[in-house]
């Protein structure tokens, strides 16, 4: 039986498995930072402005530049001129999708969507006011209900 060497690889041959692992580590990453962001995504009313926290998308947003006179509660449903058309830059994940998304009518939005149809249910804006009452206004005695004057 004849038994002949294989030449080895040269290792210049293996150099482009560096970019490869790098890019899959870098996918994993971003998969990873989404599915988190997807489960622990939040939104904070303070004095001082609007702190949004999920995925690579949160950011504070300064009470100057927050236009409360036009903010509302929206149905996508219903409002199709408010309904995202095309995601610039962001993640989609089924049942989430979070990012910079260019509206029907034409407008650039950051938006975090969760369902888009469903409206807050009578027990969650009350809930959500009484929230926004405590970080929006000033501290109140502990005995006196949302909402007193001080």
């Amino acid at each position: 039986m004849n038994i002949f060497p294989i030449a080895p690889a040269e290792s210049r041959y293996l150099w482009f498995l560096i970019p490869v692992v790098v890019i899959l580590v870098g996918a994993i990453a971003l998969v990873a930072t989404s599915v988190r962001g997807a489960h622990a995504s939040r939104f904070e009313i303070r004095p001082d402005g609007l702190r949004l926290e999920g995925d690579w998308y949160g950011r504070f947003i300064p009470k100057t530049q927050l236009r409360v006179d036009l903010a509302r509660r929206v149905d996508l449903g219903y409002q199709e001129e408010l309904r995202p058309r095309w995601r610039r830059l962001g993640t989609g994940l089924p049942g989430y999708q979070a990012g910079w998304f260019r509206l029907r009518n034409g407008e650039k939005a950051l938006l975090y969507l969760t369902d888009r149809y469903d409206g807050l249910d009578e027990e969650q804006l009350r809930e959500l006011r009484v929230l926004g009452e405590r970080y929006c206004r000033p501290v109140v005695g502990r005995n006196a209900p949302v909402g007193a004057a001080t």
